[in-house]
């Protein structure tokens, strides 16, 4: 693969897509130019939910072809990576850590424990972000990229996850939308 360095910026859009004029976040993105004629850019997301669309793109794992006619672009969405990080991360690793297939009581009770300290913690540390976090903000913000970016229309590649995100987005914008995988 071609070594290549990565664009990094940040985008500032609404906490709150509702009060556009309220409270921020920034929102952390890479981009890798176009290596030959652009025809526009290549929005990507890894999926997840909670995985960091920048590390994605620094990784280069997309074919090369692709980046020679576009500008490849990701971004960590709300609430992950770099982009308004929640700060409730101690009770998540022992979560996670748990069987997610419980086989009987005790194991249940243990990951209902868990869960709960984990939605505890985050709510007392990010109260106010947490009602932000949902698909469709990510969605706004995939457009605010879209806008930012001077894209007339949107190319979306997302895998996992990042095809609700795309199905959402599809949703809120059908008329900006040039092709979507």
């Amino acid at each position: 693969k071609e070594d290549r360095s990565a664009e990094c910026a940040r985008l500032t859009v609404p906490r709150d897509w509702s009060q556009p004029d309220g409270a921020t976040i920034d929102l952390a993105v890479a981009r890798h130019r176009a290596t030959g004629k652009k025809i526009g850019s290549l929005l990507l997301n890894p999926g997840g939910p909670g995985g960091s669309g920048v590390d994605f793109l620094l990784a280069g794992v997309i074919d090369e072809q692709l980046a020679v006619r576009f500008d490849l672009v990701s971004w960590d969405p709300r609430g992950v990576g770099k982009s308004a990080p929640l700060a409730c991360r101690s009770t998540v690793r022992p979560f996670l850590a748990l069987d997610p297939d419980p086989d009987d009581a005790a194991e249940q009770t243990a990951i209902d424990d868990a869960a709960k300290a984990v939605a505890d913690q985050c709510g007392e540390l990010d109260g106010d972000t947490l009602a932000h976090l949902g698909t469709d903000d990510v969605a706004r913000d995939l457009e605010a990229l879209r806008i930012a970016l001077d894209d007339p229309q949107l190319s979306y590649m997302g895998f996992s996850y990042g095809t609700f995100i795309g199905t959402r987005y599809a949703a809120l914008f059908p008329t900006h939308i040039r092709a979507m995988v």
